[in-house]
């Protein structure tokens, strides 16, 4: 993060990646990848999500084992006894596994 809070620098080698923090809807993990969905498009980067946890604000929450949602992007949450799941301001439907939903509910409801 840089001293304006609005930019998220992601380190990706010798390249920095400059997002501002509320294009991003949502991240999604695949091993040591990341997919960053913004309003302007996916972006692949290398490097986990794990450690892409440490730069991010408090803004972004887990919902499951590989992905990570902007709070701000959130519309709605749909909770049933089988499943819950976010829908984001772009219709997008994502899980919230058992493991996460109580954090998320401490988060958002407090």
């Amino acid at each position: 993060m840089t001293a304006n809070n609005n930019i998220i620098v992601i380190p990706e080698g010798n390249r920095r990646h400059f997002f501002k923090s509320n294009e991003i809807d949502w991240i999604q993990a695949d091993k040591y990848y990341v997919n960053v969905y913004s309003k302007k498009g996916r972006t692949l980067l290398r490097i986990t999500l794990k450690k892409l946890m440490e730069i991010l604000p408090s803004n972004f929450i887990r919902t499951n084992r590989s992905t990570l949602v902007n709070v701000n992007s959130i519309r709605m949450i749909t909770k049933n006894k089988v499943n819950s799941t976010i829908t984001l301001n772009n219709d997008m439907e994502i899980s919230i596994s058992n493991n996460y939903c109580k954090d998320l509910e401490e988060l958002l409801f407090v």
